[in-house]
């Protein structure tokens, strides 16, 4: 079953590049392609020979789950700093955080 792989590897790849799109209109991108990555590590035993397959490292995951936090504190930080720079009360400006 070694021919499963490409079309694994083709949908997650288009799932990728949804998610990388869905990033440029607010969405939740980088923790949905987290979610699909782990979705494909725990099935990857299904469709992959071998023992224990690991498609992704314990560092990968690691550093992957570092940036998604980084990028939405970012994106945070962006909204409160257009607020506060709009002229919005010191209110605004956390409730931008909230919004």
């Amino acid at each position: 079953m070694e021919w499963i792989r490409y079309p694994v590897d083709i949908l997650f790849a288009l799932s990728g590049l949804a998610c990388v799109v869905s990033v440029v209109v607010s969405l939740p991108g980088a923790w949905m392609l987290l979610g699909l990555a782990l979705l494909v590590e725990l099935t990857d035993g299904l469709y992959s020979p071998g023992e224990a397959p690991q498609t992704f490292s314990v560092a990968l995951w690691i550093a992957c789950v570092a940036a998604a936090t980084l990028g939405e504190l970012l994106e945070f930080l962006a909204g409160m700093l257009g607020a506060k720079h709009s002229g919005s009360s010191s209110r605004g400006v956390w409730g931008s955080l909230v919004g």
